[in-house]
């Protein structure tokens, strides 16, 4: 069995939110490792009585971290502009 680090995935809760970042390494794209393991965060985060809200945002010209977001079952609900730079 390996032992290489394939990515990270973390939490900030906030205010009855919880705000999620990923990291995947290349070589690991495009077999969905990205997407189940935000998905159990998810679940489990929403699955708090406390937190009202799971989120992401991830940048215009990366739709396919967006396509992550949505195959862990979260909703594109608009843009924002300026949001990050």
């Amino acid at each position: 069995t390996s032992h290489a680090i394939v990515g990270s995935l973390g939490i900030i809760l906030e205010d009855h939110k919880a705000l999620f970042g990923y990291v995947l390494g290349k070589k690991y794209w495009g077999q969905g490792n990205a997407a189940e393991a935000l998905r159990h965060q998810v679940d489990w985060a929403l699955g708090q009585p406390a937190i009202h809200r799971a989120w992401a945002y991830c940048d215009l010209e990366n739709p396919t971290s967006a396509r992550v977001m949505e195959k862990a079952g979260m909703v594109r609900e608009g843009i924002l502009r300026r949001w990050h730079i």
